[in-house]
C-alpha cells in the first residue's frame, strides 16, 4: 500500500479518490484505501465498498497477518503501568472478545434484506458502468477526439515512436474499417489509472508496436474513457479495465471484436497476442476482399457488356436512322421527281395549248402586200416554211409563226444566216418554256433589225 496523507493532489489517484468520496460519502482515508485496493478502478472500488469492504479493515487484517508471520506466530501481551505483579503470575488474560456486529450487518443477515441489497448493488453497478462512472461533460464526439489527441500528444511528445492515430469519431472509424476491410485497434485510455503511464511509454508508443501497426495496415484509434465519447465506446465494447486494447475486424459481413488485451501486459506478450489475432482473422478479411474483388470483376464485366450492348444498340440506332434517312431521301426524290415530271408535263401541255392557239392566230394574219420581207425558216430536222412579212412587222410575229410550226422544238432560238446573228424575238412569257435573251430593249421590227428584203432564218434547238 502506498503511503499518502490527507487529500494531497500528488497522489496518482487524486481525481478518482475525489469521485469516490462524492459517491460513497466517506472520508479521505477510506476513499484512498478503497481506490488503491481496486488499482484505480472506480467502478470496482464502489462495488467492493458496497459489498462491505471498506479498505482500512482489510488493510489492518493483512498487516496483522504479516506481523504474525514475522514473529513466528507468537503474541506478546503488554502489561500496563501500575498493575500488580500477581496479575502477571495469575490466570492468563482471556483474549479480547470480538465486537458485536453493527446494525447494518445485523440487518443484512436477514435473507430478504440481503437479496434486496444485492439487487440494488448490481443495478447500481450496471448503471454506473453504462454511464462510464461520473457523468462526463456534454461534448460532441469530434471535440472529445480532438481533446484526446491534443492532451495525448502534449503529454507524450517525448515518446520513442509517435503513433499514426486515426483522428475521427468512433462511428466514422468503424465505417473506414468496414469499407477498407482492415483491422481496427481501439485503445481505451484512462489517464487516472496507475498503469497508463508505463503502458503508453514502454509498450504503446514504441518502435515495435508502431512496426506491428504499419506491417499489418491496422487502423489505430484511441479515446479517453473520461470523455463522453470514450465512455460510450467503453460501454459499447463492455470494457472496464484500463488500459485496454480491442482488435476489431470484419467477420461474416459484420464488424466483430476478435481480441481483447486488458491490464498491464508485457510488451512482448502484447505484440505476440496482437499478431496472433491478426494472423487468425486475416483469412476472414481475405475472404471479404476476394468476394469484393470477384463482385467488382463481375460488375466490371457486366458494365463492359452493358457498354458493348449500348454501343451495338447505338450503332443499330444510327444504322436505322441512316436507313430511314436514305429511305426518306429516296421517297423525297421520288416525290420531287414525280412533282417535277408532273410540272413538266403540265408545262408541256400548256405549251402545246399555246402553240395551238398561236397556230390559229398566225393562220388568221393577212400576208403583207407592201414593203414585203420574204423569210425562209429552216428547222434542225430539215423542214422549212416560207412566209411573207411586212418590214414594219415585229420579229415576235416571226417567233410565233415559227413556234406554231409542228417541226419547231420547244426550246429554240432564231439566227439570221447573213449576217449570222441571234435575233431578239422571244417574248417575255416564253421564259417559262425556253431560252430568252436578256435585253432591256423591246422586240424590234424587221426593218429595225436590218431585214428589209429576204432572209433565211435558222432554228437552233437549245436542248440538242
Amino acid at each position: 500500500m502506498t503511503d499518502f496523507a490527507g487529500s494531497s493532489n500528488d497522489h496518482p489517484y487524486f481525481e478518482v479518490v475525489q469521485q469516490f468520496k462524492e459517491i460513497c460519502a466517506v472520508d479521505d482515508a477510506v476513499a484512498q484505501a478503497c481506490i488503491e485496493r481496486a488499482d484505480g478502478d472506480l467502478q470496482n472500488a464502489i462495488i467492493r465498498f458496497l459489498n462491505g469492504d471498506n479498505g482500512i479493515a482489510a488493510e489492518a487484517e493483512r498487516e496483522a497477518e504479516a506481523e504474525a508471520v514475522i514473529n513466528g506466530g507468537l503474541r506478546h501481551r503488554v502489561v500496563p503501568n501500575g498493575a500488580s505483579s500477581s496479575s502477571s503470575e495469575g490466570t492468563p488474560t482471556p483474549p479480547p472478545q470480538p465486537a458485536s456486529p453493527g446494525w447494518f450487518a445485523t440487518l443484512l443477515s436477514y435473507s430478504p434484506v440481503r437479496q434486496l441489497y444485492e439487487s440494488v448493488v448490481q443495478i447500481f453497478a450496471f448503471v454506473f458502468g453504462l454511464l462510464g462512472g461520473f457523468f462526463p461533460a456534454i461534448t460532441s464526439p469530434e471535440e472529445d477526439i480532438r481533446t484526446f489527441r491534443e492532451e495525448f500528444e502534449s503529454k507524450y511528445a517525448d515518446v520513442e515512436a509517435p503513433l499514426p492515430w486515426q483522428h475521427s469519431t468512433y462511428s466514422d472509424v468503424l465505417k473506414e474499417a468496414k469499407s477498407s476491410v482492415r483491422f481496427l485497434l481501439v485503445y481505451l485510455h484512462n489517464p487516472s489509472h496507475q498503469n497508463s503511464e508505463d503502458f503508453v511509454r514502454k509498450t504503446l508508443c514504441t518502435n515495435d508496436f508502431k512496426e506491428l501497426i504499419e506491417r499489418n495496415a491496422i487502423i489505430l484509434w484511441g479515446t479517453n474513457v473520461r470523455t463522453t465519447e470514450g465512455a460510450k465506446v467503453a460501454a459499447a465494447l463492455h470494457e472496464t479495465t484500463s488500459p485496454s486494447l480491442v482488435l476489431i475486424c470484419m467477420r461474416d459481413n459484420r464488424l466483430a471484436c476478435v481480441l481483447r488485451v486488458s491490464g498491464a501486459v508485457a510488451r512482448e506478450n502484447l505484440l505476440a497476442a496482437l499478431q496472433e489475432g491478426v494472423n487468425t482473422n486475416q483469412r476472414f478479411l481475405n475472404a471479404i476482399l476476394n468476394d469484393r474483388a470477384q463482385r467488382e470483376l463481375n460488375n466490371r464485366l457486366r458494365r463492359e457488356q452493358e457498354a458493348e450492348y449500348e454501343r451495338a444498340l447505338e450503332q443499330d440506332r444510327k444504322n436505322l436512322a441512316e436507313r430511314r434517312r436514305r429511305e426518306s431521301e429516296h421517297a423525297e426524290n421520288i416525290r420531287r421527281e414525280e412533282e417535277e415530271e408532273r410540272l413538266e408535263e403540265e408545262k408541256k401541255q400548256r405549251l402545246l395549248e399555246i402553240r395551238a392557239r398561236l397556230r390559229e392566230e398566225v393562220a388568221a394574219l393577212p400576208e403583207a402586200v407592201t414593203d414585203i420581207v420574204r423569210v425562209s425558216v429552216r428547222f434542225p430536222c430539215g423542214s422549212k416554211f416560207d412566209r411573207k412579212f411586212a418590214s414594219t412587222d415585229s420579229l415576235e410575229i416571226l417567233f410565233n409563226a415559227t413556234l406554231a410550226h409542228e417541226k419547231c422544238p420547244n426550246d429554240f432560238s432564231l439566227l439570221s444566216s447573213y449576217p449570222r446573228k441571234e435575233l431578239h424575238c422571244a417574248p417575255e412569257w416564253y421564259k417559262e418554256y425556253g431560252t430568252v435573251t436578256e435585253s432591256d430593249a423591246p422586240i424590234p421590227t424587221f426593218k429595225d433589225a436590218g431585214i428589209e428584203s429576204s432572209v433565211v432564218i435558222m432554228v437552233r434547238d437549245n436542248q440538242a
